[in-house]
């Protein structure tokens, strides 16, 4: 909703500029003490409870100055005015370029700390490997002892019933060999 106010004349029915400048007396204004060109109170004026209209002469509670941006990041702005505009535009381009240096070396900082952390992280998994392939070794190894004990067993047992199946087999000759003699006889 815009508010339009004539200063000069106030007709405009139920807009009250007290409204604007609450617990002012305005009434004892006269229409050289307002800037006509913007409708702004004049800041010269011996009145403290006046709005004051220029940026540069507010004055900013700390709370707001706290989490402006500008304060964050360390930017001032300057008053750009006649031949000292270019010397507050180069001290800005400098405080920025500052800026992104230290930004820049932060962020560096912080690349090399995660590469030093990754690099530990994999000689730490390197290492946890180089055991978890050394203990598999160890099974292998105790397994392949294990197997060979096993199948040296299971030769001899071999060996055993080969023994046992040759006796067997003499037996059995034997017993032929007597029956086809007591046959011939």
């Amino acid at each position: 909703m815009a508010f339009q106010w004539d200063i000069f004349q106030n007709n405009q029915g139920d807009s009250n500029p007290e409204f604007l400048f609450y617990g002012l007396d305005i009434s004892s204004l006269e229409p050289s003490d307002v800037n006509a060109d913007n409708l702004l109170i004049d800041p010269a004026l011996e009145h403290p409870d006046l709005m004051k209209t220029r940026l540069s002469v507010w004055d900013i509670p700390e709370k707001e100055q706290a989490s402006s941006s500008r304060q964050e990041t360390g930017l001032e702005i300057k008053a750009l005015h006649g031949s000292s505009s270019e010397q507050a535009l180069d001290d800005l381009r400098s405080e920025f370029r500052k800026l992104i240096e230290e930004q820049e070396s932060r962020w560096e900082k912080k690349f090399q700390a995660l590469e030093q952390e990754s690099r530990s992280e994999m000689r730490a998994l390197e290492q946890e490997i180089r055991s978890e392939i050394q203990a598999l070794r160890q099974r292998v190894d105790k397994i392949k002892v294990e197997f060979e004990s096993e199948l040296v067993k299971f030769c001899t047992e071999i060996d055993a019933y080969i023994k046992k199946l040759r006796a067997w087999a003499t037996e059995a000759k034997l017993c032929v060999d007597k029956a086809v003699e007591l046959q011939t006889d």
